[in-house]
C-alpha cells in the first residue's frame, strides 16, 4: 500500500463526501498480514454526524476504492464520525465549538500548568479564553502552543 493510494483515496473522499454536503475529518489505513482496514472519518460542519451520513459516505466510497486499486481485494471500509470527544485540530474547531467543554494540552507551561479543563468561552485572533471548569476563572492561551485538544463529555 503505497502513500500514492492514500493520496488518489483522500482526494476521492474529500470530492465524494464534499458532494453529499460532508468533509473528510481524517482517512486512517492500516495494513495486517490478512487484511487492510480503511477508516474514513467523516464531519458535517453544521451538525452532528448521523448513522445515515455513514452509510451514504460509505456507500459512495466503497466502489470507488476499487477504482484505485482493483487488486485491493481484501479490506474493510469503516466509516465513522469524529465522535463526541473529537479532536480540535484548526482553529476554527474552537470558534465552532464555543460553548463546549474541551481538554487542552500545551507545548509549554502557562501559569505554571500545561493541561486545561474547561469551557471555551472565545477566540479572539489566535487566542482560546477557556472558563476553567475547576474554578471558572477565565484564561487566554495561544493558539500556536497548543499541542494537542478534544471536546470532553459534559457530566
Amino acid at each position: 500500500m503505497t502513500g500514492d493510494f492514500k493520496n488518489k483515496l483522500e482526494e476521492i473522499c474529500e470530492t465524494t463526501l464534499k458532494n453529499l454536503g460532508l468533509e473528510l475529518f481524517d482517512l486512517i489505513i492500516k495494513k495486517t498480514k490478512r487484511k487492510t482496514d480503511i477508516e474514513v472519518i467523516i464531519d458535517k460542519i453544521d451538525d452532528y454526524v448521523s448513522i445515515e451520513d455513514c452509510e451514504k459516505a460509505s456507500r459512495e466510497i466503497e466502489p470507488k476504492i476499487e477504482e484505485i486499486d482493483n487488486f485491493l481485494s481484501n479490506y474493510n471500509l469503516i466509516v465513522s464520525s469524529p465522535g463526541i470527544t473529537r479532536s480540535l485540530r484548526k482553529f476554527d474547531d474552537f470558534t465552532r465549538f464555543k460553548g463546549n467543554l474541551c481538554k487542552i494540552i500545551t507545548s509549554e507551561p502557562v501559569e505554571k500548568q500545561s493541561s486545561f479543563l474547561g469551557y471555551i468561552e472565545n477566540t479572539d485572533e489566535n487566542l482560546i479564553i477557556l472558563k476553567l471548569k475547576e474554578n471558572k476563572k477565565l484564561i487566554s492561551l495561544n493558539y500556536d502552543i497548543i499541542k494537542k485538544a478534544n471536546l470532553e463529555v459534559d457530566i
